[in-house]
């Protein structure tokens, strides 16, 4: 009986001790690399210029879209549309370029800066309201009020 007490205290102890390893590991940035993206719209610098918001397009939705680019500049729109979704919309403004697969559209160009991932492992990341976007761009139906943007990531 003893020996069984013995066991079940050294198993919690090793347990405890997994954990407080894991928090430090995490706490020191070693954690899981296949984590979601950091949001780098919510990291803008406290000395970065004020961001020009351009009104463009026409209809009765308004949304905003952003870009940071491959220098970190942002650029910003106030998007009007009738389109039902947001990559139709971002394709009609000529805000957006790229090439349909079987998953959907492949945006290869943003505001006219394109992202090869063959040559140098770049892409556009698709962020909704400063999240990374759980569908692509031409499945995700324009909400009103919702911000949407465009990062430019090296993988």
């Amino acid at each position: 009986m003893r020996r069984n007490v013995r066991i079940i205290i050294a198993i919690i102890l090793a347990i405890i001790l997994i954990a407080i390893i894991r928090i430090i590991l995490v706490t020191l940035g070693f954690g899981n690399d296949a984590e979601t993206p950091q949001n780098p719209i919510s990291q803008s610098s406290v000395d970065a210029p004020p961001v020009t918001v351009t009104d463009i397009g026409h209809g009765e939705v308004v949304f905003r879209f952003e870009v940071i680019d491959n220098e970190g500049v942002v650029a910003a729109w106030n998007v009007s549309t009738d389109d039902e979704t947001v990559g139709a919309a971002l394709l009609t403004a000529g805000l957006i370029s790229g090439e349909t697969s079987a998953y959907g559209l492949l945006v290869t160009e943003v505001n006219g800066i394109a992202a090869v991932y063959d040559t140098d492992k770049a892409y556009w990341a698709f962020y909704v309201d400063g999240e990374y976007a759980t569908a692509g761009v031409d499945a995700t139906q324009i909400e009103r009020d919702k911000t949407y943007a465009f990062v430019y990531t090296k993988a």
